[in-house]
């Protein structure tokens, strides 16, 4: 489970969405530009709102998903950086490189 893996040391950024949400789908051309420019250093999940109860639940209860789309970057289990909303390409990568080097 996605839960799991936040305890990893390895980064993982989790894009919480629905299917019929428009931003949340330009929100995932940002996430291809950024899975290019991190490569092997940052794993990138989505979890989808609708359909996927059993984490949605457990990170609403812990670290409040206010809207959709929500990214959540952890490292070593912490809560290191979180956006609602979307993002153009180059910003995203701007704002994760402060916290992944």
């Amino acid at each position: 489970m996605i839960i799991d893996r936040i305890k990893e040391n390895k980064p993982i950024l989790i894009n919480f969405y629905t299917s019929t949400c428009n931003i949340c789908a330009v929100l995932n051309i940002s996430l291809d530009k950024v899975k290019e420019e991190f490569n092997n250093q940052l794993d990138i999940e989505k979890i989808n709102v609708d359909d996927d109860k059993v984490n949605t639940i457990h990170f609403d209860a812990t670290f409040q998903i206010m809207g959709v789309p929500t990214l959540m970057l952890f490292q070593n289990n912490q809560l290191t950086w979180k956006y609602s909303g979307v993002l153009f390409p180059e910003d995203l990568i701007k704002q994760l490189k402060k916290y992944i080097k």
